[in-house]
């Protein structure tokens, strides 16, 4: 995070950056592990040995200097960029607008005070973001702003509490692979007019879903490019069974590639694995969104938690509810008592469903965003249909091409359920499955017969 009690990174003229620049960069020098430092110094060409000789150096040796310093350190990155915006430079401006705009939505849940020193930084270079005066850094090859300011990963947790013990060392090689690393961002965010269509075209019945999720995405396309990772707020879709609500959620992150598990939360009687199991018991282990992040290798998993309406509210070892409490609490900052430490959950999109909210916590209905979905009809039917052969075939591992066809009548069948009291995709699914099947079956028994029939009338 920037270091506002060394500057507010509003613009005031080089001459009284500079001095602030110098400092940051002996500050850098003396406090990053000396194999960082030269990771970081040796992408870039030139005589330097540290951060703080970069001072004697050219414009176009500090900007180099910015650039290397994109994945390895946001705010050594940004404070370069600041420099150099308040020497006139059009690029840095536009770099360092970008990234405090990122910054912005990234700690959108913290303090007002944060807060309100962002905006006013922002609105600080805004103001002249388009001035006639600037002047590009020449002979540098820039790649698009997007790029350079929104980070490809994140470190989500820097190390274990009591990691010499014998138990901190056990917990440091089962989870070593996300403890001090940085953990990939996945995901793209991608033209968001061709995600709308998309999702429209499947899901035709569940349009104020598709805007507003939609929406959330052309928000953060906005502020950080659409070739940027994907973090979705909160979000509890509310619906009638059946009416495709996971499968929404499903869609939208492979449409989007993010990874994602599916939590259900029916049926739990305790957290349902969400809560971490604290050192000292045999079956010690992480909070489940942190088992989320090491098997999918990366730090801004998707968690689709399946009829969260359905979750224990309170229970002595620990309830689903409460546990979603504690990791939606606004800082993004979750304390893990496996790990004994604080774990960043800031790139984790937490995606629910429900039924129905009447008896959820009011608490909990308060940290999402919730869109009802409607329940389609037979209107929407062909849609529907071929989104069931479609998905029956990837269960299978066949192609839809190797389904038996259903006749007239038997569609028809299929799409007059849609229209049934309490009707609902899962339904239709049901159906479905039971008639392709009986259909095969009969295919395979014909055909064996027919065999049989051959190798008979050969004989005679």
């Amino acid at each position: 995070m920037l270091d506002f009690e060394m500057c507010d990174y509003c613009r005031i003229p080089a001459e009284d950056a500079q001095p602030i620049l110098f400092n940051f960069l002996c500050y850098l020098d003396e406090s990053m592990e000396p194999s960082e430092l030269e990771r970081v110094l040796s992408k870039v060409s030139g005589p330097e040995e540290n951060c703080a000789s970069f001072m004697a150096s050219s414009d176009e040796a500090l900007f180099a200097l910015a650039v290397a310093f994109r994945q390895e350190n946001r705010a050594a990155h940004l404070t370069l960029m600041w420099f150099l915006a308040c020497c006139d430079y059009a690029t840095p401006v536009t770099q360092l607008l970008e990234g405090l705009r990122a910054l912005k939505h990234v700690y959108r849940h913290s303090g007002r005070q944060l807060k309100t020193k962002l905006s006013a930084a922002i609105t600080s270079w805004e103001e002249i973001a388009d001035a006639e005066d600037q002047y590009p850094l020449d002979d540098i090859e820039l790649m698009p702003a997007s790029t350079h300011l929104i980070s490809t990963e994140m470190i989500v947790i820097k190390d274990v509490g009591d990691p010499n013990s014998k138990d901190g060392r056990e917990i440091k090689r089962r989870y070593g692979a996300i403890i001090d690393k940085p953990l990939p961002l996945k995901g793209n965010i991608g033209d968001v007019a061709q995600v709308h269509q998309q999702l429209s075209e499947k899901f035709p019945w569940a349009a104020n879903v598709v805007d507003s999720v939609c929406g959330q995405l052309s928000l953060m396309a906005r502020g950080r490019g659409e070739n940027t990772h994907v973090t979705l707020p909160p979000i509890l879709l509310v619906g009638n069974p059946g009416c495709g609500k996971t499968r929404f959620l499903r869609e939208l992150c492979e449409m989007l590639t993010v990874p994602f598990s599916i939590m259900a939360c029916g049926g739990t009687s305790d957290s349902g694995g969400f809560l971490p199991v604290a050192r000292g018991w045999v079956n010690t282990r992480v909070a489940g969104p942190v088992q989320a992040m090491l098997e999918k290798e990366c730090a801004n998993p998707a968690l689709i938690l399946d009829e969260i309406d359905k979750a224990s509210v309170h229970s002595q070892n620990g309830s689903l509810s409460d546990s979603l409490l504690t990791m939606l609490n606004g800082d993004q900052k979750y304390y893990d008592t496996c790990l004994m430490a604080n774990v960043d959950f800031g790139g984790i999109s937490f995606l629910a469903t429900a039924n129905s909210i009447v008896n959820m916590p009011e608490a909990l209905k308060d940290r999402f965003m919730i869109v009802t979905m409607d329940t389609p009809s037979s209107e929407h039917f062909e849609v529907i249909y071929e989104g069931l052969r479609s998905s029956e075939a990837r269960r299978l591992g066949v192609s839809v091409d190797d389904f038996p066809e259903l006749n007239e009548m038997e569609i028809e069948e299929l799409k007059a359920m849609l229209d049934y009291p309490k009707a609902s995709i899962r339904s239709v699914e049901r159906a479905y499955r039971t008639l392709s099947g009986d259909k095969a079956l009969k295919e395979r028994v014909d055909n064996a017969q027919a065999h049989v029939s051959r190798s008979l009338h050969l004989r005679a």
